[in-house]
């Protein structure tokens, strides 16, 4: 199949008949008052509860709503949860919320927006890319966390929820297929095998044959991915107030998607070779000699222990996780063999996890626990060039070698937290929290010169150092909240937040400590207050929250001098609000319109790198250019508006039940560098699924992402002299079907 899909005329029509289907209902709503907003049950304070009753600003999907909405993996998040970026660098995911993220990628980092699955937190930027096949519900919490999870986070957490084994025989599967050849096939099967044991597996496969693009200089497909992933877990009930479960999960990806070198929108490429504007028509086309190409390997295992001891709950995590990758990017991007970067990185992380919380019904609700995280890596190598025929490397790299960066990294990590929440007076609620965490990071690593001229590969003493840094900081959430109704609340917050200092694991400089000084801690001061109502019987959700972040030593990645690199910026200023409104006159019809209004910006940022182009905005080479002070400049991947809306109806009829669902994704278009030259335009994204059931058990659907084929970039980088490149393009339309089954 080819990605083509015909004219527009016909596809308004598709969304006029998509929009009118639930429009009959509306006369029914006086007679039909049944059907109010189900509630959504989270666990952003470490125990099961209503979303509404959280004073945390929180967006939770369950596995129904993110089939319907298309989304089919973590990548696709952006066009369900307003205010979530991502920037992908090769294989690795990078998330901004609320304008908070970084784009550090290199062995031993930590992300300022962590990840959970099941409780275990996943540490590497290139594990973060979850595949959906046996996903329960996300759960987005916003805003600084570190009082209630073992790993601290500066901008938020995101927390996936598998299936737990059943005690009755059940299962699914589920094939999709459609246009680039993109197949899709999963399946979960979950029983018991004695009757205190049972067991659950879960296997996807997501592969896209045919690329967006292709590669003007090869011929090849550009723009594809292909995901493997297979998970298991136990659970055992010991007795009725103890259980035991063991999970085991295996993933791998391979592709081009996120390592491509391609104009973005609005600019074309410089050729460095011949020093020329390089001239590519297709917007998902590429120039590239070489494909980009990433192999990633994640897997681990943990044991969750829970026991209720009556007067309290003990909750004990302890996992294991690798990480292996191997990545290929030809960073000049264009046809000659002029400037290829080879990958190689191994990571591994052990983490274990206590806590100890008082029952839900208790008057003074708490939770005191402990985390520690150890984890190493080996960067063997990071490789500029070879084969480099024609043009020479920095520190006298004779032609034809390579110039290798080998690093071992390491981090540790120690933290105590607790939090209690007592009724102070009458449907009022006072939270507090604390937190100290002490991370000890440590690097080793040398520069060396190999290839056909220099054998035995040669060391540049200059280039080989040994370095520790230290961090420790109190951390603290402060929240009070007040019932007005049963069903309307109100709250307000403060919470400090830290993340600890690292240093460049890819440094071509060297890793002593003139050429790689550690960074500082980045802190982050949040202050909030929100609204949380259902209102007219729970047909109508409104849901408020205004956030103000003070934000100093931001650790930003971006490129200095031709050479990527981490580095604290002064300070920043970010300020917003969200907003949620969910309609539900009748139980069948949902009309949702969710978003997020952000101003971040710069409050300091001395000599911070930026890039001019003295042709011409678009034109000729991308010239380094720092700035005195990016003071009032945006914060890079924060657009300034985001926003989905959706409408979900369902029609019973004599033949099964018929579920429609469209929605609508917005974004205002967001800089990418300190130095704002370069934004990507605003986009928007309508994507339709038509389900039909005609029982339980059996379901079929048509769907369209992209309907209108939006051409945008989800992640834009400066490289070098090159310019602007997209390396990670938004989806085109896409079309297909799926089948379902489930027992």
């Amino acid at each position: 199949m080819s990605g083509s899909f015909g004219s527009n005329g016909w596809v308004m029509t598709a969304v006029a008949l998509a929009l009118a289907a639930p429009t009959a209902v509306w006369a029914q709503a006086a007679a039909d008052n049944e059907g109010g907003i189900a509630e959504i049950v989270v666990t952003a304070q470490k125990r099961e509860e209503s979303a509404q009753k959280v004073p945390i600003s929180i967006q939770a999907l369950s596995s129904t709503q993110l089939r319907q909405m298309g989304i089919s993996n973590t990548n696709d998040l952006p066009l369900a949860v307003p205010g979530f970026q991502i920037s992908s660098s090769a294989a690795n995911q990078l998330y901004y919320l609320r304008g908070v993220g970084s784009q550090q990628v290199s062995t031993g980092t930590t992300a300022e927006v962590a990840t959970f699955v099941d409780g275990v937190y996943m540490p590497f930027p290139s594990s973060a890319l979850q595949g959906f096949g046996d996903i329960e519900s996300l759960e987005v919490d916003k805003g600084p966390q570190g009082t209630l999870f073992g790993r601290n986070a500066t901008g938020g957490v995101i927390q996936f929820r598998t299936k737990d084994p059943k005690f009755d025989l059940g299962g699914e599967f589920s094939a999709s297929y459609g246009n680039y050849q993109h197949a899709v096939g999963s399946v979960y099967l979950t029983g018991p095998i004695t009757d205190k044991l049972a067991a659950s597996i879960a296997a996807i496969t997501d592969d896209q044959m045919d690329g967006y693009g292709k590669s003007q200089a090869t011929g090849k497909d550009a723009h594809k991915r292909s995901i493997y992933a297979v998970r298991g877990k136990l659970l055992f009930n010991l007795s009725d107030a103890t259980q035991i479960r063991i999970g085991a999960d295996f993933s791998r990806v391979r592709g081009d998607a996120g390592g491509t070198i391609r104009p973005a929108k609005g600019v074309q490429l410089w050729n460095q070779v011949t020093n020329t504007q390089q001239i590519i028509p297709g917007f998902y086309d590429t120039n590239q000699d070489s494909s980009a190409f990433h192999t990633v390997k994640d897997y681990g295992g943990f044991v969750r222990l829970d026991s209720d001891f009556g007067w309290a709950n003990f909750l004990s995590i302890s996992a294991v996780r690798w990480n292996k990758n191997t990545t290929n990017v030809d960073f000049d991007g264009g046809p000659d063999r002029f400037l290829p970067v080879i990958v190689i990185s191994s990571d591994r992380v052990i983490t274990q996890e206590l806590q100890l919380s008082s029952p839900s019904d208790s008057k003074l609700v708490w939770t005191v626990g402990g985390f520690f995280l150890r984890q190493s890596g080996d960067t063997a190598p990071f490789q500029f060039g070879a084969p480099f025929p024609t043009f020479a490397l920095p520190f006298g790299v004779p032609l034809g070698d390579a110039y290798q960066v080998y690093s071992q990294p390491t981090a540790t990590s120690f933290a105590g937290f607790a939090q209690a929440t007592a009724t102070v007076l009458p449907d009022t609620h006072l939270t507090l929290g604390a937190r100290y965490t002490h991370d000890t990071k440590k690097i080793n690593g040398f520069g060396q010169v190999s290839g056909p001229s220099t054998n035995p590969p040669r060391v540049l003493p200059f280039t080989v150092g040994s370095q520790t840094a230290k961090y420790g900081k109190p951390t603290w959430r402060i929240a009070l909240d007040h019932d007005v109704t049963e069903t309307v609340k109100v709250y307000a917050s403060y919470n400090r937040g830290f993340q600890a200092g690292t240093f460049n694991a890819n440094n071509a400089s060297g890793f002593t400590a003139a050429a790689n000084p550690p960074l500082d801690p980045e802190k982050i001061d949040a202050y909030e207050v929100g609204l949380k109502s259902d209102l007219f019987d729970r047909h109508f959700r409104a849901n408020l929250a205004a956030f103000w972040y003070d934000y100093a030593n931001l650790q930003q990645q971006t490129y200095v001098n031709g050479q990527l690199r981490t580095l604290n910026a002064g300070a920043a200023r970010i300020k917003g609000i969200d907003f949620e409104f969910i309609y539900q006159p009748v139980k069948s019809l949902s009309i949702g319109f969710v978003g997020e209004v952000l101003d971040a910006k710069f409050t300091d940022f001395a000599n911070a790198p930026g890039y001019t182009y003295p042709q011409g905005f678009g034109v000729g080479p991308l010239v380094p250019t720092p700035i005195p002070n990016a003071k009032g400049n945006y914060l890079s991947f924060a657009p300034k508006f985001t926003s989905t809306a959706y409408v979900n109806h369902m029609l019973e009829t004599s033949v099964g039940m018929f579920t429609t669902n469209a929605n609508l994704v917005y974004n205002d278009g967001y800089y990418v560098e300190p130095g704002n030259l370069y934004k990507e335009p605003h986009f928007y994204v309508v994507n339709l699924t038509e389900e039909w059931a005609p029982n339980e058990n059996l379901s079929l659907s048509l769907w369209i992402k992209n309907l209108f084929d939006r051409k945008y970039d989800q992640s834009v980088a400066a490289v070098g002299t090159v310019g602007f490149a997209g390396n990670t393009v938004g989806a085109p339309r896409e079309y297909g079907f799926t089948a379902r089954y489930r027992f």
